[in-house]
């Protein structure tokens, strides 16, 4: 399947963008709600994967899940409309990323770097990741915003604004048909849209929650994660920056120019208002490759890296066997064979690690079960990632940000040839493959990988860089 998707989606954008915009509610513009899903959901339809498709909760888990945010909205310390303190710095994130540990709490892979640098004057607005926080925390300023969800699907039950209602399913009806029009039919729109009305409805009322929360503070600066994938997060991103304060999205993962939340094509200025002031790239060759984000993008770095490196280099660690591989997940199950095979093609002395994304962690059992108690095969979910990348010779992967992130480690890398790769990854970039025992010759040959120049990918100065930011800012 070509790539050429991506492209037609944004021509698609392109020819109807001013007319998907003319449909809003109370000066709150539908379509950035669901841009990115719906896209998605087309790319992933078109390339004919239903690898991504991750399941869906059963009744129990979603009454399972409520409870935990009805209990997380309990802890009143951490409850926004119980307290909002005085702050300059909100950093808007999910609890997915609260995964490293640092003197027994648990620390922010993504903002919190960014956060001690200014501890006294940032808050931190923390989404629950399947209804889970991962106290205790290492940065004491830190609110919870299950309550607000809570609040926002409450008010939603009992009080229902049937013009919103009506002007949102006419809006979707409205998409379908010009989707329909412009791209082949089989594609399945009911399962595409299954969401996107009540998308459009709790998005809208989450984000004037937190827009009325967050401005208590009276900062001058929010950091708002994936705010280009729309949803709530980019309809406070417009609220915010109606008031003047600035807006910034942390690059989370690896960005390309056919990742569809981060490329447009002619943006119309009203959805400009929902896209963040600044993106902060790790490093010169993102904000090259992300042209068409039609905003600032300021070179930062990655702390948790930067911090890993200097680590690594200082304690010169260097693995002798050359006999361990890595291969990490992209949450397709394009690997499973591949492992498999591996592993009959390669003497056991070679140990395979398969790394989960912590997005699979959950469906473990039910996608890699077959992989589960294979002598030389771990299946691995608990280790820091640059733990695993420390302790591999070889990195084999699909289009993960681990692959970018093991090249300043010096680590061999290959890349698994794919529609998801020959769309995220840069041609030039690791040594490809088709098959298993291509890998396998390549991996029993110690094949090594063109020189990179790590300095392109990974700035690692990022505190003088950021504070300079704030310091312009604040």
């Amino acid at each position: 399947m070509s790539i050429d998707i991506i492209e037609k989606l944004i021509s698609f954008e392109d020819k109807y963008s001013e007319e998907l915009m003319t449909w809003e509610y109370k000066g709150i513009n539908f379509w950035p709600c669901i841009r990115t899903p719906v896209f998605m959901g087309i790319e992933q339809k078109f390339e004919g994967s239903i690898n991504r498709n991750l399941g869906g909760y059963s009744t129990f888990d979603k009454i399972s899940l409520w409870y935990k945010i009805f209990r997380n909205s309990m802890k009143l310390p951490k409850n926004p409309y119980f307290y909002m303190p005085d702050m300059k710095i909100v950093y808007v994130n999910s609890a997915i990323t609260r995964v490293l540990e640092v003197n027994g709490k648990k620390f922010d892979r993504i903002s919190d770097f960014f956060a001690i640098e200014n501890q006294h004057i940032s808050l931190t607005m923390e989404d629950n990741y399947l209804g889970r926080h991962n106290p205790p925390e290492y940065i004491s300023n830190i609110k919870y915003t299950d309550s607000i969800f809570l609040y926002s699907k409450l008010k939603n039950l009992f009080i229902k604004d049937r013009n919103l209602h009506n002007n949102a399913k006419g809006f979707i009806s409205l998409v379908k048909q010009y989707i329909t029009s412009n791209l082949e039919k089989s594609v399945d729109l009911e399962h595409i849209f299954s969401n996107a009305f009540s998308t459009i409805i709790t998005s809208i009322k989450i984000a004037a929650e937190m827009y009325k929360l967050i401005k208590k503070t009276g900062c001058k600066l929010v950091s708002i994660e994936e705010c280009c994938y729309g949803g709530y997060r980019s309809l406070l991103a417009m609220m915010l920056k109606a008031d003047g304060i600035k807006v910034f999205e942390i690059q989370h993962g690896n960005s390309s120019n056919k990742h569809i939340a981060y490329n447009y094509g002619v943006t119309p200025i009203t959805y400009l208002k929902y896209l963040p002031d600044y993106f902060f790239t790790h490093g010169q060759y993102w904000s090259d490759v992300l042209e068409r984000l039609p905003v600032n993008k300021l070179v930062i770095g990655n702390p948790y890296l930067a911090e890993q490196v200097r680590t690594y280099n200082k304690s010169n660690e260097q693995q002798t066997e050359k006999k361990r591989i890595l291969i990490v997940s992209s949450t397709t199950d394009s690997f499973v064979a591949v492992i498999k095979e591996l592993r009959v093609l390669l003497p056991l002395e070679y140990h395979i690690t398969f790394r989960l994304h912590p997005i699979e962690i959950q469906f473990r059992a039910e996608r890699y079960s077959e992989l589960e108690n294979v002598p030389g095969i771990e299946i691995n979910e608990n280790d820091g990632i640059f733990d695993c990348i420390r302790t591999h010779d070889y990195v084999v992967g699909e289009h993960s940000t681990t692959l970018f992130e093991a090249i300043p480690f010096g680590k061999k890398i290959f890349i698994l040839d794919t529609y998801y790769s020959k769309a995220h990854m840069p041609k030039n970039m690791g040594i490809w493959f088709s098959e298993a025992k291509d890998l396998a010759d390549f991996i029993l040959k110690d094949c090594k990988n063109e020189d990179f120049a790590p300095s392109y990918y990974w700035t690692l100065d990022w505190q003088e860089k950021f504070n300079n930011f704030i310091n312009i800012h604040l």
